[in-house]
């Protein structure tokens, strides 16, 4: 349940004032808007899915809100308006089980469907190297010398003289080079990540295997400790770990790839109930994998096939670096909040980017 307001107002033409139809559909109206402010602050494509439904929930919205009070009502007699404002209460559960009857993910055939495997790690700063500024300095030098001769005659004597004058030229120059930090990271699964994880994609009509089982599957080019290993030292997933992953699903085959990262900050202390506080910062993306084309037909060249069968995977939806919070009266309590709230929010992001284009 989401608590926001919502406002309703009605015109009406009667000589003797609003009556109570015209307060019931102000009230319906403020209804509405609570729920369209719901929505307003969700992602583009999950307001798309919302599109879909927006006349049936509108229809029976008094399923989806409880009107929790009134906080005020206008009655403007001169300009015949009458305007109300609810503290209400929306059942966003229950709006997300609309949405996903809608979805064709949900009406499709369950043999039709791909199959979906994960794999999200949370890691942690474990130590930071910081490197010393280098500086480089060059130095150039230049050196001029310039000569002057000349003769007199003195009572008919010869004399010569000669002057010389020097001067140097000093240039300085260089360069300063600044080395990024260099982070190592805790990384670690979490069994509340992967339930979660999977109670999102599954309550949303797709087909899930576990990642470990994918990895037995595909005789290691999956391979989690490859996964654990670049998140405890670079920024992302290499090119290698990924494509090894997206090789062997397409050999399982295993449609779609979800790979993510949940990276743990600081806590600090909440001002408000002075709870532990902490922040999950998360990225994520759906990988779609094409299946090994048939075996090949004489009509066709090896050529041809073999460009059907190296088809690489496609990015079709991702999400971050976008930042969850969770309080608890501990460390650890804040951290497992922030980290269910992030891969919820995260997985159910995802899906409804897949939702809006059709993908299952």
């Amino acid at each position: 349940m989401v608590e926001t307001k919502g406002i309703g107002e009605v015109y009406y033409d009667r000589v003797f004032g609003i009556n109570a139809k015209d307060e019931q559909k102000a009230l319906r109206l403020a209804e509405v808007d609570a729920v369209n402010r719901v929505m307003a602050d969700s992602s583009s494509a999950r307001r798309a899915e919302y599109e879909k439904v927006r006349s049936s929930v509108e229809a029976n919205i008094e399923q989806y809100v409880k009107v929790a009070r009134v906080l005020d009502e206008t009655k403007d007699t001169a300009q015949k308006r009458y305007a109300v404002t609810i503290r209400a209460e929306v059942d966003t559960g229950l709006l997300e089980k609309q949405i996903a009857r809608a979805s064709a993910v949900s009406s499709a055939d369950p043999g039709k469907k791909g199959t979906l495997t994960f794999i999200f790690m949370s890691r942690k700063e474990a130590a930071v190297r910081q490197f010393d500024e280098r500086r480089t300095v060059r130095t150039d030098k230049s050196h001029t010398e310039e000569g002057k001769e000349s003769q007199a005659s003195s009572e008919g004597k010869e004399s010569a003289r000669s002057e010389a004058s020097t001067s140097d030229t000093t240039t300085t120059g260089g360069s300063t080079e600044i080395k990024s930090d260099q982070i190592k990271y805790e990384v670690r699964s979490s069994e509340d990540i992967n339930n979660t994880v999977t109670r999102v994609f599954s309550d949303a009509g797709f087909e899930v295997t576990e990642a470990e089982m994918v990895q037995d599957e595909t005789n290691g080019k999956m391979s989690l400790d490859a996964f654990r290993a670049d998140y405890s030292s670079r920024p992302d997933v290499s090119a290698e770990t990924r494509k090894n992953a997206a090789l062997g699903c397409k050999q399982i085959p295993i449609r779609y790839m979800v790979v993510g990262s949940l990276d743990i900050g600081q806590n600090l202390r909440d001002p408000a109930s002075g709870l532990v506080k902490v922040f999950v910062s998360v990225n994520a993306k759906v990988y779609d994998i094409p299946p090994l084309p048939p075996a090949r037909t004489p009509q066709e060249s090896q050529e041809e096939w073999d460009r059907k069968a190296n088809k690489g995977p496609r990015t079709v939806a991702t999400i971050g670096p976008v930042q969850y919070s969770g309080l608890g009266p501990t460390q650890s309590v804040a951290e497992r909040n922030a980290l269910i709230l992030a891969g919820e929010s995260a997985a159910g992001e995802l899906v409804s980017q897949m939702r809006a284009k059709n993908l299952f």
